[in-house]
């Protein structure tokens, strides 16, 4: 009997080490879409402000990249997505009050 319990225990440990795996390679995956989207945001929004006639141009880029990103990644890369990637880093972390600390352990380049 003695057996069986430590069996059950053995186990039970097993089972954890994994769901605990599972649980910080999701928060792993989803901190890396989120940086992900934070540094699209900022690469579309320089790539903008090298452009003559802001309007059109940015415009361009962002249906150019969707069409390139949906063909090579699938869903999840239209025209109004890639606004909101711009907008999440223009509204949320272009003042670097908090983005940039948030961000400082994988930023390819840091204003602050």
């Amino acid at each position: 009997m003695q057996d069986m319990k430590s069996s059950e225990k053995f186990y039970g440990q097993v089972v954890q080490l994994f769901r605990d795996a599972k649980r910080k390679m999701s928060l792993s995956v989803n901190m890396a879409m989120v940086y992900s989207y934070y540094e699209a945001g900022r690469m579309i929004i320089d790539e903008e402000q090298n452009g003559s006639e802001r309007a059109a141009y940015g415009k361009y880029i962002l249906q150019e990249l969707s069409r390139r990103l949906t063909e090579e990644f699938g869903r999840g890369f239209s025209y109004e997505n890639l606004k909101l990637m711009r907008r999440f880093y223009n509204d949320i972390f272009k003042g670097c009050d908090f983005g940039c600390g948030f961000f400082a352990f994988g930023a390819a380049s840091n204003d602050c």
